[in-house]
């Protein structure tokens, strides 16, 4: 398509769609088909929301609503069984284990497949699994800064030649809204840094302050922070992914799109076909919350046709 409209050779040009569609796609051109490479490039056309608070208050209603359906949610208990009774499936977990009639997976593939017990489950879902070389992990950096926000929020910024250890070409930068005082006190913004991590399992980052110090200029470089307002930063490697989250390789986004992987032939919601499902950001090519909420509408709505 690039090469139709003369575009192949702009090297600018294809730097800016291979890492708008790193964003998405969780890959590059070479490997996205037109149809999702198109959906990738143009959803930068429609505007960004801000969640006052931070992303963490799109879960408290749902969590109220749980709630108020009389369901109870329970945290901080790592799973580590999946089981099939005669009457739906046993999960088990650091503290204890629950009995229910349905299973709904919202962890990646990969962790999956380490969990279910059932052999005829781990078979078929073998095929789907993706080793560390084909995903991607995360570099994250969270900043406090005595500054004002910009008025523009939200910033990919392109590295020419990549990042020191990681070899990265692009840094996303999103920044606290300056009215937003549930996130930083007056005179303050905080900044969420992240930045891909090419085969998580292997890319050790042992030098983690080398790596924030050249974020750091490259953002202070086009103008987005200063380095003398840096009052607090931390950093966290894929391993820290893996530490706090237990993803496997600590992999973090969708699966990436693959030429030889056609959309159909990914996997779908229904893991066993009889009362456990799957959704999460590794049951849809590349990455997103709309993505992230599709699988789980798209879950909900296979268990109801299957079992009414």
């Amino acid at each position: 398509m690039l090469h139709r409209y003369g575009l192949l050779q702009n090297k600018l040009f294809v730097d800016f769609v291979n890492e708008q569609l790193l964003i998405t796609a969780q890959n590059h051109l070479h490997q996205v088909n037109e149809l999702f490479g198109a959906t990738a490039l143009c959803y930068t056309l429609y505007g960004n929301y801000y969640v006052p608070g931070g992303l963490i208050n799109m879960v408290k209603p749902v969590v109220n609503y749980i709630k108020a359906q009389g369901s109870e949610v329970k945290y901080g208990q790592q799973v580590t069984a999946i089981e099939t009774t005669e009457t739906g499936y046993r999960t088990t977990t650091a503290k204890g284990s629950f009995d229910s009639r349905f299973v709904i997976s919202g962890i990646p593939l990969n962790n999956t497949l380490a969990l279910f017990q059932n052999k005829s489950v781990q078979q078929k879902l073998q095929k789907y699994v993706l080793p560390s070389g084909m995903l991607n992990g995360a570099f994250t950096m969270g900043l406090v800064l005595q500054q004002k926000s910009p008025e523009v929020l939200h910033h990919q910024v392109h590295v020419a030649g990549g990042l020191p250890l990681i070899g990265s070409r692009s840094i996303f930068i999103s920044f606290s809204h300056n009215s937003d005082r549930q996130r930083a006190p007056a005179g303050e913004v905080v900044a969420a840094i992240s930045t891909h991590v090419p085969d998580p399992a292997i890319n050790y980052i042992g030098q983690k302050a080398v790596l924030e110090e050249a974020i750091c200029r490259v953002l202070a470089n086009r103008g987005l922070i200063r380095m003398e307002d840096i009052k607090y930063k931390q950093g966290a490697t894929p391993g820290a992914w893996n530490f706090w989250t237990h993803r496997a390789y600590g992999a973090v986004g969708g699966y990436p799109q693959y030429r030889h992987i056609k959309p159909w032939q990914m996997k779908d919601a229904r893991l066993d076909h009889w009362g456990a499902y799957v959704c999460g950001d590794t049951v849809y090519p590349g990455q997103g919350i709309p993505g992230v909420c599709l699988s789980g509408i798209i879950a909900a709505r296979k268990l109801v046709q299957d079992q009414l």
